[in-house]
């Protein structure tokens, strides 16, 4: 999450600088509003869980959020400057919104491909609990191989699964009913589940 931010501040700040280089009534202030553009645009992205490291909404949806994130600051930037008079110009600040935006996307698609890289090599990886029974189990087991990309490593194994454990040489740690102790008692940082197992009373 910190390497993205980072990396979204980099490639926002940068693209706003290059879009209002033309503009030589902001040369002295166009750093300033650069800088002030990305940091407001990272802190968005922040409050909307765009930097979560937990496997979720968050997570997944990142590269939409922190894209309504960079089009919401230029946005407002430009209501500032139209209620403010400031004379920025409306095509140069969408200009410089949209350019913002493709280079944070850019920015996201480098890191991605570095990661699914380590992760493919081993590194990186997410420790998670697999939820489910019998051969739906294995079938998420199986997908999960098949994905190694992902970066998910499984650390166990809930729910009615006993030969698929032993079978696979993985830890049953539970069943359904013990779903709570089992994720308050193992390393995992996630849990992967069947369908089924979603609509079991104690999941």
């Amino acid at each position: 999450p910190r390497e993205r931010a980072m990396v979204d501040f980099a490639c926002c700040a940068t693209a706003w600088m290059v879009a209002l280089a033309p503009a030589d009534s902001l040369s002295s202030t166009r750093g300033i509003l650069a800088l002030t553009v990305a940091a407001s645009t990272v802190a968005l992205t922040f409050l909307r869980r765009g930097y979560s490291s937990v496997i979720g909404v968050g997570r997944m949806l990142g590269h939409q959020i922190i894209l309504r994130s960079c089009l919401s600051v230029g946005s407002a930037v430009i209501v500032v400057d139209l209620v403010a008079e400031l004379g920025l110009g409306i095509g140069t600040l969408a200009l410089s919104t949209l350019l913002a935006t493709a280079a944070v996307q850019v920015g996201r698609l480098l890191i991605d491909r570095r990661e699914e890289g380590l992760r493919h090599a081993g590194r990186l990886l997410e420790p998670v609990l697999v939820l489910g029974d019998g051969a739906a189990a294995t079938e998420l087991i199986d997908l999960i191989g098949e994905h190694p990309t992902r970066g998910w490593t499984i650390v166990g194994l809930v729910g009615d699964c006993n030969d698929v454990a032993a079978q696979r040489g993985l830890t049953h740690v539970g069943s359904h009913e013990d779903i709570r102790r089992c994720i308050a008692s193992s390393a995992a940082s996630a849990i992967v589940a069947t369908a089924d197992a979603l609509q079991d009373d104690h999941t």
